[in-house]
């Protein structure tokens, strides 16, 4: 498939997730942001114990609705049930989370402690853009761990893409990247620059909106790669 088939699938796909995945999706996000606003710390101040909790439940709640949107956008049943794949997805989830974290902080410490809230989205962004370029033969994993549970399933998965990787950066680039830039850029407003409550409600919404069509477009990509992949498996 090239570039510009795989970008027009990906973007039509979430239209069809269904409206009971969307206002899941958006209760959590909007929801999960504004209990993070409402706990977060004054600037200079340790965490207490109500950041630390709020951030529990945000990681469980993000982590069990990317699970689910997944599968929907599979075409599953019982997308939102916590059945035996979730625990291989959420260790796979898990991984990517910390090589991103991992990958920001090298580059934080690399380039020094930025000055300006700008350099640090530009560094965020950077380690956002290259994880994204490293990974992008895995989103087909990913979808097919949320489907059957197999982390073996990789190298199979790999092969059959042999040939799909310029497609699949050119989706990531048109489509999820620029969304991205965005939640990241709302984030660190959000909890970098001082606020009121009325502030820290509306980006909460703005950005529940932003981060939720990032979340079901990257899902709608690995759904869609699966597909191709799986197509080639069986030629």
């Amino acid at each position: 498939m090239r570039g510009a088939a795989l970008i027009r699938t990906t973007a039509t796909l979430p239209v069809a997730m269904g409206r009971d995945a969307w206002a899941a999706l958006l209760l959590v996000t909007i929801g999960t942001n504004a209990l993070d606003f409402a706990t977060a710390p004054v600037a200079g101040a340790r965490p207490g114990l109500a950041f630390g909790l709020s951030a529990c439940v945000r990681v469980a709640l993000v982590f069990w609705i990317t699970y689910a949107v997944q599968r929907r956008v599979l075409g599953q049943e019982r997308a939102f049930r916590i059945e035996r794949p979730f625990w291989p997805f959420l260790l796979l989830q898990f991984g990517f989370a910390v090589g991103l974290a991992m990958l920001t902080a090298i580059l934080m410490r690399a380039t020094g402690k930025p000055a300006t809230l700008a350099t640090e989205w530009l560094i965020g962004f950077l380690a956002m853009a290259l994880w994204s370029l490293a990974a992008h033969r895995l989103f087909a994993w990913s979808a097919a761990v949320s489907r059957d549970g197999r982390l073996g399933a990789l190298p199979a998965l790999w092969k059959a893409q042999r040939g799909q990787g310029a497609a699949i950066l050119r989706a990531l680039a048109a489509l999820i990247l620029p969304v991205a830039a965005v939640h990241l850029a709302l984030t660190l407003i959000a909890v970098r620059l001082p606020m009121g409550a009325t502030g820290h409600l509306a980006i909460a919404l703005v950005d529940g909106v932003v981060s939720s069509l990032q979340l079901v477009l990257v899902a709608a990509l690995g759904a869609n790669v699966l597909r191709l992949a799986s197509g080639a498996q069986a030629r």
